[in-house]
């Protein structure tokens, strides 16, 4: 429905069912709108495939891709095509999203400008993995043609599961000259136990992979001629990020073991290993020493305030505010009150 209910009413959409036990028509799912097209398996060709071929399958000039638990703002469509000609169409347009656990907005203390801002491929990947730009790459609306001159998403898990492959469109996005982004949530990405990505998210040696494929990737783009000058700060806060994943992994799991901490460090040597040989190898030694180092600390801080006394957490507090003139900061509340249909539909 937050599909078919969009302002902008000139789509298609295609819905690939990949149980070859259950044929989902029309009559089945209750929807009668002449602007879906069923597409029923004779056999599961598994999430990344399924991916693939409905981009191979697809008629419109834009294409984009969006799961069956996840939800789009009424607008978004609209303004997507208002951004568009704006900017005078540009392979790639991204927005910023909402995340909903079960039927409740998280609350991300974030604020949005609702601006369609053009980027070049190299301030947008900058943004990005600074963290200043918040998107979801296989949520992002991208000329058909050039989605299909890359074959659509990459493998980079190396098992057709499609773990981190939004993760690599973003990556492959920086070598656009124009890239434009909505600074506005108009994607809700739904987490809940069912969830696809919740549920691959639990193999570790799929983890560890589809990270070191994706680093190499991503270190691929970041030596281009167009990205080098941004190499050692790409690259240093795409491995703080995706050390990071290896911290949320175990917390998932009841904890971070200092000891699974320091052997994940000594492995993450492979990260790099593409570079070997050649002179940014030493600088890429460096970007992963910074970001394992950032990594521990937060591990440390954490372990400290979830262990020590009330008093001496104030106490850390107050000698920081007299050295660094930096308040403690606020915890803010995990949710809006805010429920799923009044928002969204």
């Amino acid at each position: 429905m937050s599909i078919t209910n969009q302002t902008f009413s000139d789509f298609e959409i295609l819905v690939g069912n990949d149980n070859p036990s259950r044929e989902v028509t029309a009559t089945t799912l209750a929807i009668d709108d002449p602007r879906i097209r069923f597409i029923n398996r004779p056999q599961n060709l598994g999430e990344f495939e399924n991916m693939n071929s409905l981009l191979r399958e697809s008629r419109g000039r834009y294409f984009t891709w969006i799961a069956d638990d996840d939800l789009y703002a009424p607008d978004l469509l609209q303004s997507v095509y208002d951004a568009l000609r704006k900017h005078e169409f540009p392979a790639c347009v991204f927005t910023s999203f909402q995340v909903m656990q079960v039927t409740e907005l998280v609350n991300r203390a974030k604020t949005f400008s609702r601006e369609a801002r053009l980027y070049s491929g190299r301030e947008f990947l900058r943004r990005y993995l600074a963290r200043e730009i918040e998107t979801i790459g296989t949520m992002g609306v991208y000329e058909a043609n050039y989605l299909k001159s890359l074959n659509g998403l990459g493998d980079v898990s190396a098992d057709g599961k499609g773990y981190y492959c939004e993760y690599l469109q973003i990556l492959r996005a920086a070598g656009q000259e124009r890239v434009c982004y909505i600074d506005a949530p108009l994607m809700c990405f739904r987490v809940h136990e069912a969830s696809w990505s919740a549920s691959v998210n639990s193999d570790m040696e799929q983890y560890k992979r589809a990270s070191k494929n994706l680093v190499a990737g991503g270190i691929e783009v970041f030596r281009t001629p167009g990205l080098i000058e941004d190499f050692d700060q790409n690259l240093t806060n795409m491995l703080r990020w995706f050390l990071g994943e290896f911290v949320a992994f175990h917390r998932r799991q009841g904890g971070v073991p200092f000891r699974a901490l320091l052997r994940f460090f000594v492995s993450a040597r492979t990260y790099i290993e593409s570079l070997r040989g050649s002179d940014l190898y030493w600088r890429g030694v460096r970007c992963l020493l910074s970001a394992e180092v950032s990594l521990f600390w937060a591990v440390c801080k954490e372990k400290f305030l979830a262990s020590a006394p009330g008093w001496m957490v104030d106490f850390a507090y107050a000698v920081r505010r007299v050295l660094f003139d930096r308040p403690r900061p606020q915890r803010l509340p995990e949710k809006t009150g805010e429920t799923l249909e009044s928002r969204w539909g």
